[in-house]
């Protein structure tokens, strides 16, 4: 491989390295914002639910399962913004 390719196959596979950190970032806004309107419709069915509610006990529980659902939706975005950070992390080391 002349030394032409080998310098143009590299900057190449830097480009791609590049192009996949912008796509991650895209997606990871992307699913950002869909999990903060997820949160939003949560939060608002929640208000609405203890609007309806009369009942204490029923109304108790019905918070228990949102408060868990919104809080499984949380862990899963801060595990996956922590990934895309590895990720990015990683690849700038790899471009060094």
């Amino acid at each position: 491989m002349t030394a032409n390719a080998r310098q143009l196959t590299e900057d190449i596979w830097g480009y791609g390295k590049s192009l996949i950190v912008v796509l991650m970032a895209v997606a990871n806004f992307f699913l950002v914002r869909t999990l903060n309107e997820i949160t939003a419709n949560l939060e608002s069915l929640n208000q609405r639910t203890n609007t309806l509610l009369q009942n204490d006990a029923v109304r108790e529980q019905v918070i228990l399962n949102y408060s868990e659902k919104l809080n499984n939706v949380i862990l899963k975005q801060d595990a996956l913004s922590t990934r895309v950070y590895e990720i990015e992390k990683q690849i700038i080391i790899n471009n060094k």
